[in-house]
């Protein structure tokens, strides 16, 4: 199990190295069960606007992970985000 959470500005290079080397490695366990979970700062409700959260994403997809929430876990009056992932 690993808990990361990124800053905001580097994002997209410390989680693109991070899980490049992680996923190899975790899908090439056999009958392994994993949970990767963190505060990536990749907001799944903008797959489609945001390019660092697509390609998180589509890393992740790559290797099997698929999100466990795909529900806002965080709300306000004015906006809602998914950033605590669950894969």
């Amino acid at each position: 199990m690993n808990n990361s959470m990124w800053p905001k500005k580097v994002m997209s290079v410390c989680v693109e190295n991070f899980l490049h080397e992680l996923l190899p490695k975790i899908s090439n366990e056999k009958n392994a069960k994993c949970t990767i979970m963190g505060d990536f700062n990749a907001d799944l409700l903008k797959l489609d606007t945001h390019s660092d959260t697509c390609d998180f994403y589509e890393l992740m997809s790559s290797f099997g992970f698929k999100p466990l929430i795909m529900q806002p876990t965080r709300v306000t009056s004015t906006t809602a985000t998914i950033i605590d992932n669950i894969f």
